[in-house]
């Protein structure tokens, strides 16, 4: 077997997309649905226009570590431009991130991806809508100098070098280095 040199970008592309593989048990199934009766007056408003969240097990998992899912379009439902909300049964707004993967034709939405954070993960049912995102209480933090990008989640603050030979050159959490990277030992 021939080894393929792999660069910096291709193994980071590659770390996420076996990540969010690895999570794909956890996602969100989404179904055009009819409000449920007695669902909260803001819901059936909502449901009427979006599509209803299911996690695939039927209930919340034991443990939510975020998760991303795709959902379709009827032609024309949306325009390419339209923004999407997340909120709970009883109206509460979630935090997510949307972003379109395909479009009809006629330029309307087909399909679009959306992803939430492990606070989502505290109800069965989401409902996702047109309309504006919440913010999160802490938002991801990510910043670039010339060496280096740091991304701070709040809780983990990782630096990612962009030269060198130590990919990430450290993890900090909590305010504590947990991990830092070390060069190879040249033979």
């Amino acid at each position: 077997m021939k080894l393929v040199p792999l660069s910096r970008r291709d193994f980071m592309k590659n770390t996420a997309l076996a990540t969010a593989a690895l999570n794909l048990p956890a996602v969100l199934r989404a179904a055009n649905a009819t409000p449920a009766p007695g669902a909260a007056p803001a819901a059936q408003a909502i449901l009427g226009e979006g599509a209803e969240l299911h996690w695939l097990e039927g209930r919340m998992p034991a443990a939510v570590i975020g998760a991303t899912w795709g959902v379709p379009w009827r032609r024309g439902q949306y325009p390419r431009d339209t923004t999407f909300a997340l909120g709970t049964a009883a109206g509460e707004a979630v935090p997510v991130q949307s972003w379109p993967l395909a479009w009809w034709p006629d330029g309307s939405l087909k399909w679009t991806a959306h992803a939430v954070g492990a606070e989502a993960g505290t109800t069965d049912k989401l409902i996702l809508a047109p309309g504006v995102p919440a913010v999160p209480a802490k938002p991801v933090q990510v910043s670039e100098t010339a060496d280096a990008i740091e991304v701070d989640t709040g809780l983990i603050r990782c630096t990612v070098a962009k030269n060198g030979a130590a990919i990430i050159t450290s993890i900090v959490r909590g305010g504590r280095e947990i991990a830092r990277g070390r060069r190879r030992r040249e033979n």
